[in-house]
């Protein structure tokens, strides 16, 4: 594998949590402008329930994902160091 697919990998890997990031933050904008939240509140944030439930849910995928990604971006960091030692090992000879 070249050092330029990792590169690429990484980089998305960065987009995608950056993304995760903003999820909450619209979810938030979406509740102060009197929607649903995406799903929190199905009927706004003044007669939800229980809206700590939904909240929590929403937190914990956020957090297994930022978590998947930064495991990701790990492996992929390994990866990128591994193709560059076969590449300048390759090249020495």
């Amino acid at each position: 594998m070249t050092t330029g697919f990792f590169r690429i990998l990484i980089g998305a890997l960065v987009v995608t949590a950056i993304a995760l990031a903003v999820i909450p933050l619209l979810a938030a904008l979406d509740l102060a402008r009197g929607g649903s939240g995406f799903g929190i509140c199905p009927d706004g944030v003044w007669l939800c329930a229980a809206p700590f439930v939904p909240v929590v849910r929403l937190t914990g995928l956020v957090g297994l994902g930022m978590g998947a990604v930064a495991v990701g971006i790990r492996l992929a960091r390994r990866g990128l160091r591994w193709a560059e030692r076969e590449q300048g090992g390759s090249s020495s000879q």
